[in-house]
C-alpha cells in the first residue's frame, strides 16, 4: 500500500489532512512534525494502524532526505510557505518524491515558476494548491467568471468564526501577514500593483453572527492565477477582519524585513501568537464556531454571486490535497510537472471528486446587486 508523508501534521490544516486521509483513503499515512509529544497526541487521537509518526525537522535538508525515502507522495501542511515552502519542494523534487502543498502565498507561486524547468526534468508532480480553502476560490472564480460576459471585477469574500484552537493556525496567519513585506500584488484595473497591507479596508455584510464587518485586502496567488484563466479588470480577495491589528505591525513588515531577520520574525510571530488568542477569545464570547462564508461576487454585463456556508473550514482546508492524493495514484500519467488548481480541475469536475467521498460543495448563483468598491 502506498505510504503519504505529511508535514505539519498537528497543525491547523494537517491535522484535518490526517483524519481525511484515514477516513477517505486506503493510504498508509505518515506524519510528521517537530514535536514528538503533539505527534504522539495526534496518534492517540486518531487509533489506526495504518497512521506511523516520526519527528522531522522541515529546516533539516538530512532530517527531510531520511523521511522522503519512506514516503510516495508528500502533502506539505508546513507554513508559512513564505519561509518554508520552497526549500521542501527542493528537497521533494531531490527524492523525485511527488508533493502537494496548501500555499496561497504569491512568493511560493513565483519561485516554482522560476524553477519549472527543474520541475519538468525530474518527471515527477508539484502541486501548489492556493487559494481560500486551498483550491476553491481558485476554482470556484474561475467558474463564476465564465458566466458573465465582458467580466469587469472578480471579489472572494472570505470569513471564519474561529479556528479550533487558540494555538492553532499560526502558519497560515504568518503566510498571510508576510506577503506584505514581500511586495506581493493585487490585480487592479487590469495590472498588477502592489498594494501597502492595511491600505484597503471595507465593509462587507454576512449572515448571523457576522453581520457587517470589516474586510481587509490580502494579496494572495489568486491574483496571478484568475487573470491567467478569466478575462477581467481586477480580482481582489478580501478577509474578514475580527480583530484590531496588532500596533506596529505596519513598521514591522515596511522597515524590519521579518522574512529576512530572524529576530523581526521572532517579534512578528509573537505578535501573531497574541492576536490569535484574542481573536479565539473574541470568537468564543460571539458564540463563534469553526465555520464561516465563502463569497464570490462577479461583476461584468451583469452581477451575480455565490455565497458557500463552511461548517468547518479545516475540514475543507483537506478537500484538494486528498483528492489529488487519490486521483495522483490513479492516473499518475496526468499529474506531472508544476501544477495549480486551474490546470487539472474545474469547479464542476473538482466538486464530483468531493461527491465520491461523500463531501460536496453546495452553491448557488443569484443575480446580485452588490456594489463592490
Amino acid at each position: 500500500m502506498k505510504t503519504i508523508l505529511v508535514t505539519g501534521a498537528y497543525g491547523h490544516a494537517g491535522n484535518e489532512i490526517i483524519k481525511g486521509l484515514l477516513e477517505k483513503t486506503p493510504f498508509n499515512v505518515l506524519a510528521t512534525g517537530r514535536k514528538i509529544h503533539e505527534l504522539e497526541q495526534l496518534k492517540a487521537n486518531n487509533p489506526s494502524d495504518r497512521l506511523q509518526i516520526q519527528v522531522v525537522d522541515v529546516k533539516s535538508e538530512e532530517s527531510m532526505e531520511t523521511a522522503f525515502q519512506k514516503a510516495d507522495l508528500l502533502i506539505n501542511a508546513s507554513g508559512p510557505y513564505s519561509v518554508l515552502g520552497f526549500d521542501i519542494v527542493k528537497a521533494a523534487l531531490k527524492a523525485k518524491l511527488p508533493y502537494i502543498d496548501l500555499a496561497n502565498e504569491q512568493l511560493q507561486l513565483k519561485r516554482l515558476r522560476g524553477i519549472q524547468a527543474e520541475i519538468e526534468a525530474a518527471n515527477t508532480m508539484v502541486f501548489t494548491c492556493t487559494g481560500q480553502s486551498p483550491g476553491v476560490s481558485t476554482l470556484l472564480m474561475k467558474h463564476m467568471g465564465d458566466l458573465v460576459e465582458n467580466v469587469d471585477s472578480i471579489h472572494m469574500f472570505g470569513v471564519i468564526g474561529r479556528l479550533p484552537t487558540p494555538d492553532k493556525g499560526l502558519g497560515s496567519m504568518m503566510g498571510g501577514i508576510l506577503e506584505a513585506s514581500l511586495e506581493s500584488v493585487v490585480y487592479v484595473e487590469g495590472q498588477h500593483e502592489i498594494e501597502p497591507f492595511g491600505s484597503n479596508i471595507i465593509e462587507h455584510s454576512f449572515p448571523a453572527p457576522f453581520g457587517t464587518m470589516k474586510m481587509l485586502s490580502v494579496p494572495i496567488a489568486d491574483a496571478f492565477l484568475v487573470p491567467e484563466v478569466v478575462e477581467c479588470q481586477t480580482v481582489m480577495t478580501m478577509y474578514g477582519l475580527d480583530m484590531d491589528l496588532p500596533k506596529g505591525i505596519d513598521s514591522i513588515l515596511k522597515f524590519l524585513k521579518p522574512h529576512r531577520r530572524k529576530w523581526a520574525y521572532k517579534l512578528l510571530e509573537a505578535l501573531m501568537k497574541k492576536s490569535l488568542k484574542d481573536s479565539y477569545k473574541i470568537g468564543l464570547k460571539e458564540g463563534f464556531n469553526p465555520g464561516g462564508y465563502l463569497k464570490i461576487v462577479v461583476s461584468g454585463d451583469k452581477t451575480i454571486e455565490t455565497q458557500i456556508k463552511v461548517e468547518d473550514n479545516s475540514v475543507m482546508t483537506s478537500y484538494l490535497p486528498i483528492v489529488i492524493a487519490l486521483n495522483y495514484f490513479e492516473h499518475p500519467e496526468k499529474f506531472k510537472g508544476l501544477l495549480t488548481p486551474t490546470d487539472v480541475y474545474t469547479f464542476e469536475s473538482f466538486n464530483s471528486e468531493l461527491a465520491k467521498l461523500n463531501w460536496e460543495i453546495p452553491f448557488k448563483v443569484v443575480e446580485s446587486t452588490a456594489v463592490v468598491v
